[in-house]
């Protein structure tokens, strides 16, 4: 599922969902994750820049949340990627914005995503 906004075509958010075979992620696999982006992410994103990582909880599931700045062709992007494992399905939400926007769009928009995000 992707949500973009109507002005900006590089602010917008993105929900990917996969059937796995876990129900939750340990602190060791959280660890392990955020080890793997900050080897992988730096290889495919041109100027890439980490700006945080670390645990999350999202509806009551313990995840990662992984903030990082890149160049897109001449425009700087700001991502969040929030992963994170409940019921069997494994979420990822990815949130972009320009470098101008991301500070308004992660209060008014990304932030109220994450704290009213409810799994069924």
């Amino acid at each position: 599922i992707a949500f973009v906004s109507p002005d900006n075509f590089d602010d917008n958010v993105n929900i990917q969902v996969m059937q796995i075979d876990a129900d939750r992620l340990s602190d060791s696999e959280v660890e392990e994750t955020i080890g793997e982006l900050d080897k992988i992410y730096p290889q495919n994103y041109t100027d890439f820049r980490k700006i945080a990582s670390g645990a999350v909880t999202v509806d009551g599931a313990r995840g990662l949340e992984y903030a990082f700045s890149s160049k897109r062709l001449d425009t700087v992007l700001y991502q969040k990627i929030v992963i994170f494992v409940k019921s069997g399905r494994a979420f990822t939400i990815t949130f972009t914005a320009v470098n101008d926007h991301f500070e308004k769009m992660e209060k008014d928009n990304f932030r109220p995503v994450l704290e009213n995000f409810k799994v069924q």
